[in-house]
């Protein structure tokens, strides 16, 4: 997947798009000691800026083995790849985990995102979430956005980026980039 990915960047990077691309990291994947040189050899292969690789890896992760996690990350951010932290909000979180590993991203889970608009604490701890993200500082994604109303809430919150139905639907390599060169705008693809 990790391969497939790199390779489908360099292609639309290779047809002048300026795109980023995340990757979703299992726990299983990350435990491998080959993952740190497997992406190496990838940036390498295809000629890509390490900062248009982020990986996107789960609270989950950072409760096993820590100490092999914190050399991970960092060997990874020694290469220039981005970390986002996946799911934030329905596990373990932890302020420490933040501090400890400084994600480049938190993404919102899908959950919250659709509770947007139906009480009051459901629409302030995705404020919460978002202002954490300005404080730390960290860029914040929300995942799940169906709605108006709800990329509107996250618009007045100062959300960086959203993803998800209200936008597209999950789309074949060829169409999104016809779409990116249809619309020639740089985007970072979630």
């Amino acid at each position: 997947v990790i391969t497939s990915a790199c390779a489908q960047l360099a292609a639309w990077q290779g047809l002048g798009l300026q795109v980023a691309m995340s990757i979703n990291v299992s726990s299983r994947q990350f435990q491998q000691d080959a993952l740190v040189t497997r992406i190496a050899n990838c940036i390498n292969q295809y000629r890509l800026d390490p900062q248009d690789l982020i990986l996107e890896i789960t609270e989950q992760i950072f409760m096993e083995e820590a100490e092999a996690v914190v050399q991970r990350v960092q060997a990874l951010r020694t290469l220039g790849v981005k970390i986002s932290l996946d799911d934030f909000g329905t596990g373990y979180s932890s302020l420490n985990y933040i501090v400890r590993f400084s994600p480049d991203y938190l993404k919102i889970d899908r959950s919250f995102i659709g509770r947007i608009g139906e009480q009051i604490q459901h629409n302030g701890m995705v404020e919460a979430i978002v202002g954490l993200g300005r404080v730390v500082p960290l860029g914040v994604v929300a995942e799940g956005v169906e709605t108006q109303e709800q990329l509107d809430f996250l618009i007045s919150c100062g959300c960086n980026f959203a993803q998800g139905f209200y936008f597209s639907e999950p789309r074949c390599a060829a169409e999104i980039g016809a779409y990116l060169a249809t619309h020639g705008a740089s985007v970072e693809l979630h």
